[in-house]
């Protein structure tokens, strides 16, 4: 591999996404790295600053999480 590319698995970020209880986070951005949630924020912009600065070198994977009246129920 060339240079400093990171690449994050996203398979363990989907399975966070699986498990997690969303509650906490409504309308908000997560921030996942290495299957943890590591940050939120309702700024997509201020998530990822902050999550670069506190995590150098990590490629977050960021989620919108929608409130209960944005979701479709089936």
């Amino acid at each position: 591999m060339a240079g400093s590319e990171i690449v994050t698995p996203i398979d363990r970020s989907f399975d966070c996404l699986a498990t997690l209880n969303f509650g906490p986070y409504q309308d908000q951005f997560i921030a996942i790295i290495d299957g943890k949630v590591v940050g939120h924020n309702a700024s997509e912009k201020d998530l990822v600053k902050d999550t670069r600065d506190q995590y150098p070198g990590k490629m977050p994977f960021i989620v919108k999480v929608p409130n209960r009246s944005e979701v479709n129920y089936i």
